[in-house]
């Protein structure tokens, strides 16, 4: 008989409960997998419902605030040319590039013929008649006509400033995100708002040397200075400039932005430029001026405002100079041309609003140094402004000749990324110069004082009690008002 081992160990087999847990304990790792992925999930539920939530009540809003300006921004559908109307401007193109001169032409299915300057209803042709009268026949002022210019253009014509060959807004103050920017006007007749503001919005910049950066609002120009023309053009190209003097003007990016106190509220898509039937359309004459801001804007109306310290004529329309006495001053301030006049001021203080006539032809640059009237075939359209940034010098046949560097209103679809260029010079040239923001903010609180202690019995007492701890807080001192107010709000 043969005896096993005494160290052999006796196999046995587990329990059904040994076995229970031991798979428990040995559970393996991936067990944990489905709970991160039910948070994952969750978690991106979440955030997608958020997003949700957040663009209904943007659209919410927006359709709210569309609503409270009426279909201003209405979508506007070009409308195609006729074979007779795309037949006369393909004669005009193609009889500029025949010509092979120093610009460029190319079929805009937009352009619009001069015979259509007639669309316009007799309401429209009295309002412009109106806004007319409103400068030659109400007796307007002095200031309100010609502002600060026989002191600027004394001081411009002073000034010792070496003119260079070629000069660029855009490169000598490139931190100036506006100076680069191009907007659409879209439907509306406002390339005198659009201009203007573009150099209000520069002139603060390089005013404050980078640090404010505004978008200032043509929609706020446009609906709220009365005598300005709103949607069919302007009759006094200084008289954005007094508004931005007198009333101020809030902040506002492109269509549809929402950026700033008062985006823009005319649609692009009819064009570029839109045709003229566009700008008499009826939605423009029920226009009202809103002293709110869009409901996404941290800013109250009254505190987003912008100011200027001064405005004034650069350059005279001669012809309309003629017509009014108050102006006949103006034209004899200096001896120096109005070419160098308008140089010193653009290099010195940025851009300017600049007026001229376009031509049917005009509709169809592409690229070069424009010059008015190249085609007999093409005849004058409308009054038009767009934003001065530069000049430059060319050799031609002709010898060397200078020419003028613009951004117009048309988008950057039009011309040379928006930008052109053109021989002749402007037959008006209008600017101002802001406000310090930092004076602005205290004027503003000073009335808001003012405001607040009319109300009492003491309003005397109250308001010099005020105005008293109002200069503490502000560090500008307690005597001598103008001087120390004029000290501390340098900029």
């Amino acid at each position: 008989m043969i005896e096993e081992p005494e160290n052999r160990s006796i196999h046995m087999m587990p329990s059904d409960s040994e076995v229970i847990i031991a798979t428990r304990l040995k559970r393996p790792k991936c067990r944990n997998m489905p709970v991160m992925m039910v948070v994952a999930i969750g978690g991106g539920l979440l955030l997608l419902l958020i997003i949700l939530g957040a663009t209904s009540i943007e659209t919410w809003v927006s359709s709210r605030y569309s609503d409270e300006d009426g279909d201003l921004d209405e979508a506007i559908a070009f409308a195609e040319h006729s074979l007779e109307d795309r037949d006369y401007h393909l004669a005009i193109v193609n009889d500029v590039n025949a010509r092979k001169v120093s610009w460029k032409a190319d079929y805009n299915k937009f352009a619009s013929r001069s015979r259509m300057s007639g669309l316009l209803s007799d309401p429209e042709s009295q309002k412009m008649f109106m806004l007319k009268s409103i400068v030659m026949d109400r007796n307007a002022s002095f200031r309100e006509l010609v502002g600060d210019t026989i002191q600027q253009v004394r001081k411009l014509s002073n000034a010792k400033i070496d003119l260079p060959k070629s000069f660029d807004a855009r490169e000598k103050w490139p931190f100036c995100e506006s100076v680069h920017r191009v907007v659409n006007q879209g439907g509306c007749g406002s390339c005198y708002a659009i201009a203007a503001t573009a150099v209000i919005s520069d002139r603060i910049c390089i005013k404050s040397k980078g640090k404010e950066q505004p978008f200032v609002s043509a929609q706020d120009l446009i609906s709220c200075c009365k005598d300005c023309g709103g949607c069919h053009g302007t009759v006094w190209a200084l008289l954005s400039f007094n508004h931005w003097r007198d009333h101020g003007i809030v902040s506002g990016g492109p269509y549809r932005s929402f950026e700033g106190c008062k985006p823009y509220r005319h649609s692009p898509n009819c064009g570029s430029p839109c045709s003229i039937d566009v700008y008499a359309k009826k939605h423009h004459d029920f226009m009202t001026c809103r002293k709110q801001c869009q409901p996404l804007f941290h800013k109250s109306y009254e505190d987003d405002l912008y100011k200027a310290s001064s405005v004034y004529w650069v350059k005279v329309n001669k012809i309309t100079a003629a017509n009014i006495d108050q102006l006949s001053p103006v034209m004899n301030i200096t001896n120096e041309s109005s070419e160098v006049i308008i140089k010193r001021e653009l290099m010195t203080n940025g851009p300017v609003l600049a007026c001229f006539v376009v031509y049917e032809e005009f509709q169809h640059y592409k690229s070069g140094i424009y010059e008015m009237q190249t085609s007999p075939l093409s005849t004058d359209l409308y009054g038009h402004c767009a934003k001065l940034i530069g000049w430059g010098e060319v050799q031609t046949k002709k010898g060397v000749r200078n020419y003028w560097t613009f951004m117009n209103t048309w988008s950057r679809t039009w011309g040379e990324n928006g930008f052109f260029r053109m021989f002749d010079e402007p037959e008006e040239v209008a600017a101002g110069l802001p406000l310090c923001t930092n004076l602005i903010r205290f004027l503003t609180i000073l009335n808001r004082l003012k405001f607040q202690c009319q109300k009492r019995i003491h309003r005397k007492n109250c308001f010099q009690t005020r105005i008293f701890n109002t200069h503490q807080e502000m560090f500008v001192g307690t005597h001598n008002l103008r001087t120390k107010t004029r000290d501390h709000f340098k900029c």
